[in-house]
């Protein structure tokens, strides 16, 4: 069943149209991240669903009732939607210890109120229900604002960047610990992100946003290998840019020829690289046809290593730098000749922006 149907919607500020036409579903026990740069209009939809600004045009339905219509002037309180919502800055009552945050708006004897003492104990709160929003650490604080949400059992959750405060050694642990509540509960959640690693580890279901559109909807797998132009292939993450023109179905660059599926001959096109596309291999003399390739740097971050490379055209003398990431230490010095394969799936060809 679908717990959550966005229809068509926009909305507008003064001299600012925010959403266009934007449609989504999120069936019960799926997690549908909303990514995009900041001004996209993510937050703004999720609002506009929550009830907490007014729908303009279009209509939200929470299991299968209509909650908002804009034809119909319709317009439910957020407080009947069904719908919990957990704010960027998670928005805790100062004045009421954990276990009230949690169960504000509940029964605090019964059927939630006991649900709430036990996942208080699964998420490792159990010592901090006597405890005041202001002496709990960032992480701490996240899991009760999600605890808070969830108490009343919504159908649908909203998440607004529920992550983005914490520090970067806590944010993969209670990443993995609430995706594996919200898993468990079943409730049907949109979370907006702007991180790619973010979206790709929660997410079923992936929609990309732009100027207030869904420029691209799928699984995490298709949207990072699928992408559907430039902007989506480089919201995922850094690429190398060269560009050509097409010729015969294909384009030339300095790594090899590439497939300009459905752009026509003659087309100035780009071509975007995953850094982690070009794979290095050390080369007794760095050359491969008329282009030198030497390494400009190299440093190591953790799990992987970072590679800038120099690759020189020995007919013109034009040069280009590129990036690589390569899995595990690898640190070869400045200078060292290299020979470089590239994975073709993570190559993309688009036509340039002023065709």
């Amino acid at each position: 069943m679908s717990e959550l149907v966005a229809i068509e919607v926009s909305h507008a500020f003064p001299g600012t149209r925010v959403l266009e036409s934007v449609s989504l579903t999120v069936e019960a026990g799926q997690l549908v991240c909303l990514i995009g740069p900041s001004g996209c209009g993510k937050t703004t939809l999720l609002r506009v669903i929550a009830g907490l600004d007014r729908l303009q045009r279009g209509r939200v339905l929470v299991e299968g009732k209509v909650v908002a219509d804009a034809d119909a002037r319709r317009h439910t309180s957020p407080e009947k939607r069904g719908i919990g919502l957990m704010f960027q800055d998670y928005a805790l009552f100062p004045h009421l210890n954990v276990f009230e945050n949690v169960v504000y708006g509940v029964a605090r004897s019964g059927e939630r109120a006991t649900w709430a003492r036990e996942a208080l104990a699964r998420m490792g709160l159990e010592g901090y229900a006597d405890a005041y929003p202001h002496t709990l650490s960032g992480g701490e604080q996240q899991r009760v604002a999600l605890l808070r949400a969830l108490a009343p059992a919504p159908k649908v959750l909203l998440l607004d960047e529920p992550f983005s405060d914490l520090d970067i050694t806590r944010r993969a642990q209670i990443r993995e610990e609430t995706f594996d509540l919200l898993k468990e509960t079943g409730v049907a959640t949109l979370m907006v992100t702007h991180d790619p690693e973010e979206a790709m580890f929660m997410a079923d279901h992936i929609l990309v946003m732009a100027g207030g559109r869904i420029v691209q909807a799928g699984p995490p797998l298709k949207t990072y290998l699928e992408p559907v132009d430039a902007f989506v292939a480089a919201l995922f993450g850094p690429v190398n840019r060269l560009e050509g023109t097409v010729a015969g179905g294909r384009v030339a660059t300095p790594l090899g020829s590439l497939a300009a599926d459905g752009i026509p001959d003659g087309t100035r096109v780009q071509v975007l690289i995953r850094p982690e596309a070009l794979q290095l291999d050390p080369a007794p003399d760095g050359v491969a046809g008329d282009t030198e390739l030497s390494v400009d740097w190299a440093r190591l971050l953790g799990r992987t290593s970072l590679v800038r490379l120099r690759m020189r055209s020995r007919a013109t003398g034009a040069e280009v730098l590129l990036h690589a990431r390569v899995y595990g230490t690898f640190l070869p010095a400045t200078g060292t000749a290299v020979s470089v394969r590239l994975d073709r799936d993570r190559a993309f060809v688009f036509p340039a922006a002023d065709n």
